[in-house]
């Protein structure tokens, strides 16, 4: 499977004004996702107890401003970048096609809580299957993997800063700093032709036809 079938999804009879629905869909669906696990996020915290994670710790972010920085990049920019190919677009993808989707939903959200049982405290693993299911949803519905990269990021980023004992202004930083690093890197690919220069996004009308390329 070639990189545009675990990213966006080529459509058929797409043209400028059906484009822009489609993104404006993919925003609202974000918005509405973001809000959603926030709900859930402060329901949960409510009743449930929960320590603080040593991932940082372990990164040494204390330790020296590079740490920081680069502890920063690896969480806000790699991570949501490289685990949203692997867990929406292949894992999300495969498990969609042998059961459905909701029920590879399910699957995949329980596997991204599982992989965060070393770094985060256990107490927090049930969110992150919450957002990782959430995250399938949204990919689902939007055909493309932007605004999951883009929410997950928001969500590590805001994590990070508060972790890390930031200002309002000092998260907002990070988090703009993380998806205009995003953003950079997408251009970057779309110019060297890895990744398709106007890539689609599912409209609510639209046809998908067969991933490749």
């Amino acid at each position: 499977m070639s990189l545009i079938g675990i990213g966006p999804p080529r459509w058929t009879n797409v043209d400028r004004t059906s484009r822009t629905r489609g993104c404006w869909r993919a925003v609202r669906l974000a918005v509405g996702a973001a809000i959603a696990f926030l709900v859930f996020l402060l329901i949960w915290s409510a009743f449930v107890q929960t320590s603080k994670e040593k991932l940082l710790e372990q990164l040494g972010t204390s330790e020296s401003t590079l740490l920081l920085v680069l502890s920063a990049a690896l969480t806000c920019v790699i991570a949501p970048v490289c685990e949203e190919f692997l867990f929406r677009g292949f894992i999300f993808g495969s498990l969609r096609n042998w059961r459905g989707p909701w029920s590879a939903a399910v699957l995949t959200g329980i596997l991204f809580g599982g992989v965060h049982a070393g770094s985060a405290p256990a107490a927090d693993l049930v969110p992150l299957a919450v957002l990782g299911f959430a995250l399938c949803l949204l990919y689902e519905h939007t055909g493309s993997l932007y605004p999951c990269i883009a929410l997950h990021a928001l969500n590590n980023s805001i994590a990070f800063g508060s972790l890390e004992g930031w200002s309002v202004l000092g998260v907002l930083g990070l988090v703009i700093a993380s998806l205009g690093t995003i953003t950079l890197i997408a251009l970057a690919l779309i110019r060297s032709g890895v990744i398709p220069r106007r890539p689609p996004v599912a409209g609510p009308d639209l046809q998908p036809i067969s991933a490749g390329g």
